[in-house]
């Protein structure tokens, strides 16, 4: 027993000496709460602890089953466990000091709610900075982040990384180049090479903010929505909204519609997906095959009934070989039906140009297509 407690004291010395804090200038000791046997190695001048080995440093507990202390570094093996009150990591391997350590192999850390997966964990204890690397999975809510390199900020409590990377949420999926997680302010940042993919539609974009509190999506930056079954038709927009909880879809600045090889441009557009109903503003309707324009200040449309209502100033051009037809009414009406043709109903028009010769006013006027 006195030969134990000699080891022991040498040891304290030791570890005493090698982690006192610079920093502060405040000398701390790491305490060897628990060892089923304690050796020293005159040659190497090595401390090894083995079997349930419990070191303690300030607030922080490292459990494993063997320690190496040498050249002023410890080597942990076996079920290491890093704990800091109801923070802890997990892994099979751990070296360095309380300063700067390293853990590796199937390393878990759990910090509050997020929970985080890595092949290879470092902790800069003086900076505050932790970096995972290889197979990194972030847990956090209902998000799953997958990457190569993570960096976790814990003064500013802020996630970062400049990898490719994948988001899983619910149904959709979101991959980026760059990334930052605002845990405090719980949003989230992506930037270069953004697609967000649905069941319905992918959505490719430059930037995108991701504000977790309110489930919103804000792209601040172009943003072009494409169908997943036909390329072809897409929206673009210069600002766009996305809400994943009421299921809202916000389109502003400069939004362009392409369906079915019609246009459809105007400055603002709202989308309620769940009623698959909408308005836009100022629209510009434009059909390539038929040639002919449908303008308004305000339109309104209902993919259930599939009917399409302009009001403000609603107009129809259309071009004709020698000339042009131009119908102005307080109301257009477009009802879309199964077998892709469609009606043009015109209430209470005001007037309508043939030509330079035949203009004429009438209540009523409807067109079929």
């Amino acid at each position: 027993m006195k030969y134990v407690f000699l080891i022991s004291t040498i040891i304290f010395l030791f570890l005493n000496r090698t982690y006192s804090n610079s920093v502060n200038k405040v000398r701390k000791t790491v305490q060897i709460i628990h060892a089923d046997l304690i050796q020293n190695n005159d040659q190497n001048q090595a401390f090894v602890l083995i079997g349930n080995v419990h070191l303690k440093y300030d607030k922080y507990h490292l459990f494993c089953d063997k320690v190496i202390y040498n050249n002023d570094k410890y080597y942990g093996y076996g079920n290491v466990r890093l704990e800091s009150g109801k923070n802890k990591i997990i892994s099979q391997n751990i070296v360095g000091n309380f300063f700067d350590f390293q853990l590796s192999g199937k390393v878990v850390l759990y910090q509050g709610k997020i929970k985080l997966t890595a092949e290879i964990i470092h902790y800069n204890f003086q900076k505050k900075l932790l970096q995972a690397i290889n197979d990194v999975v972030l847990f956090f809510d209902k998000i799953k982040l997958t990457t190569n390199i993570l960096k976790y900020n814990f003064i500013l409590n802020q996630i970062s990384y400049k990898e490719k990377s994948i988001i899983h949420y619910g149904d959709y999926i979101i991959y980026s180049k760059e990334g930052f997680f605002e845990i405090n302010k719980k949003k989230i940042e992506l930037k270069h090479e953004i697609k967000l993919i649905s069941n319905n539609y992918t959505v490719y974009a430059k930037s995108l903010e991701y504000l977790l509190k309110q489930d919103q999506v804000n792209f601040y930056n172009t943003a072009i929505v494409v169908q997943n079954k036909n390329i072809n038709n897409f929206i673009y927009a210069k600002k766009a909204l996305f809400s994943f909880r009421k299921k809202i879809f916000l389109f502003k600045n400069y939004v362009s519609i392409h369906y079915n090889d019609k246009i459809m441009r105007g400055e603002y557009l709202f989308f309620d997906q769940k009623k698959k109903y909408g308005f836009i503003n100022n629209l510009l309707l434009e059909d390539s095959k038929k040639k002919y324009f449908l303008m308004s200040e305000y339109g309104k449309f209902d993919f259930d009934s599939g009917s399409l209502i302009l009001k403000n100033n609603p107009k129809i051009v259309k071009i004709l070989k020698n000339n042009s037809v131009f119908i102005y009414s307080n109301i257009l009406k477009i009802n879309v039906r199964k077998n892709h043709t469609y009606s043009i109903q015109a209430f209470s028009v005001k007037s309508f140009f043939l030509n330079e010769s035949i203009q004429g006013k009438c209540d009523f006027n409807r067109r079929q297509e």
